[in-house]
C-alpha cells in the first residue's frame, strides 16, 4: 500500500511550476479505474486553485473548474489526500486519465461526507449564508448534498455562492432584494481585495445555483 502512495505523491518543485505547460487534456489510452478508500486508508478531496497558483506542478494533470469570460482557465481542479499527518497533493504527471477521473469520483464521495457547516451571518437579518472553519469549504461547491443544504436554508431555488478566499463561502438567495444582493455583494468584493495575510484569494465571479448544481456565472471582471 505504502508503494502505492508514494508512487503517487510526490513533492512539487515550486521552480518548475508552469501552469502554461499544465496538461489540461494528456490524451492516452483510457483504462476503467476504482479508488478503494478503504483500502488506501486515507481520504481524498478536489483542490481548487488558480491556474497561475504555484501550487499546481507542470504537466499535472488538471480539471478546469471554472474559465473567465474569454474561456480561458481560471480556476482548477487537482486532488488531495488529508491524514493525521497533514495534506497532501496528488502528483498525476504520468498518470492515466482513468485514474485521474477516479481520483475525481473518489474525492466527491469524501467532499460528501465531509462536515461542511452553513451559518446565517448575524449582521444582515438571516439572509446571507457564511461557511468556513475547513479547508475545503470552497470546494463544496461541486456537492449537491452540501449545495441542496444551502437552497433548504435559505428557502430558495436559486442562490447565490461566491468563494473569494481558501477556506470561504457565502451564499445569498437569488430571490433576495436589492438591498440584500448589494450586501452580499459588498461582502464578497470586501473578502476579494482583502490585502492582508489571510488565506489566498480564490475567485472574484459568482456562481449562480440551481438544484445543487452550477447554472451560470455573474462574472465581475476584478483583478
Amino acid at each position: 500500500m505504502m508503494n502505492f502512495l508514494n508512487r503517487l505523491f510526490g513533492e512539487s518543485d515550486s521552480k518548475n511550476n508552469n501552469p502554461d505547460k499544465t496538461q489540461q487534456n494528456k490524451k492516452k489510452e483510457t483504462t476503467s479505474y476504482r479508488i478503494d478508500l478503504e483500502e488506501a486508508g486515507v481520504d481524498f478531496y478536489p483542490f481548487f486553485s488558480q491556474f497561475s497558483s504555484n501550487e499546481i506542478s507542470a504537466n499535472n494533470l488538471v480539471d478546469i473548474f471554472h474559465y473567465d469570460q474569454d474561456e480561458n482557465p481560471k480556476i482548477v481542479t487537482t486532488y488531495v489526500t488529508q491524514d493525521d499527518e497533514g495534506v497532501s497533493m496528488v502528483n498525476s504527471e504520468d498518470m492515466e486519465d482513468g485514474l485521474f477521473e477516479a481520483f475525481g469520483k473518489a474525492a466527491l464521495k469524501c467532499l460528501d461526507k465531509s462536515e461542511i457547516k452553513f451559518e446565517f451571518h448575524p449582521e444582515y437579518k438571516n439572509k446571507i449564508l457564511v461557511s468556513q472553519g475547513s479547508l475545503f469549504t470552497c470546494e463544496a461547491i461541486l456537492s449537491k448534498k452540501h449545495m441542496l443544504k444551502a437552497h433548504a436554508l435559505l428557502n430558495s431555488e436559486t442562490i447565490q455562492v461566491a468563494i473569494p478566499r481558501r477556506g470561504m463561502m457565502m451564499i445569498c438567495s437569488d430571490d433576495a432584494s436589492q438591498e440584500q444582493k448589494k450586501d452580499f455583494m459588498n461582502l464578497h468584493m470586501y473578502f476579494w481585495i482583502k490585502d492582508d495575510e489571510g488565506p489566498e484569494p480564490l475567485c472574484d465571479d459568482i456562481f449562480i445555483l440551481k438544484n445543487g448544481e452550477i447554472d451560470g456565472i455573474l462574472y465581475l471582471n476584478q483583478s
